[in-house]
């Protein structure tokens, strides 16, 4: 009988020994794991902050001009500038110009610089511009609301129904709504392509 008993002791004394090993294992192994990742995290958060100051997600900007007219400027993601808090570094931007009376201009870009001091902004890579049935593309495009002008610049396709335009700049006024649009060498010419 007593072997019986101390034979029932030794297992339980194993499996409590195995028991208590697991326990401590496991959690130590845990707790560990969740130290690394918070110094993980601040590490991640550190790089951020000295980098770009601060890194913001859907960013909306927008202001009216005294004509009445208004400006929205979207972005998946904003970058403040350390050094000039006042300029913005935007990723995948949607700017909208409400002019008074008219229909809205859209600008759309991969990137854009913003000031939201003066609201100059600066779109560039894969940059599209639609007005009523006019649409361009370029890789660069400058607003400004000094000079009440939109310019276009570097490999504008132009098109409209039944036409399609190639030149190097492309220029809007904002207070008259008047386009031009022509080429950096006066010896160059437009091409112009008519699908009629």
């Amino acid at each position: 009988m007593y072997k019986k008993i101390i034979i029932q002791l030794f297992l339980l004394l194993t499996l409590l020994t195995i028991a208590t090993f697991v326990f401590f294992f496991y959690f130590k192994e845990k707790e560990i794991l969740k130290e690394n990742n918070i110094q993980m995290q601040k590490i991640t958060e550190l790089k951020i902050n000295e980098e770009t100051a601060s890194l913001m997600k859907n960013m909306n900007y927008s202001f009216s001009d005294l004509n009445g007219n208004n400006y929205e400027i979207l972005s998946e993601f904003g970058k403040v500038d350390i050094n000039d808090p006042d300029k913005i570094f935007m990723t995948n931007v949607l700017a909208t110009i409400y002019l008074k009376n008219e229909s809205p201009i859209k600008i759309v870009s991969k990137f854009a610089n913003y000031n939201k001091n003066d609201h100059e902004t600066k779109f560039f890579e894969n940059v599209k511009i639609m007005y009523k049935i006019h649409k361009a593309t370029s890789q660069n495009l400058n607003l400004s609301f000094k000079s009440n002008l939109v310019t276009m610049y570097n490999k504008i396709i132009y098109t409209k129904p039944d036409t399609k335009l190639f030149a190097d700049q492309l220029q809007i006024d904002l207070l008259t709504k008047n386009s031009k649009i022509f080429m950096n060498n006066k010896f160059e010419k437009i091409k112009i392509i008519n699908k009629k």
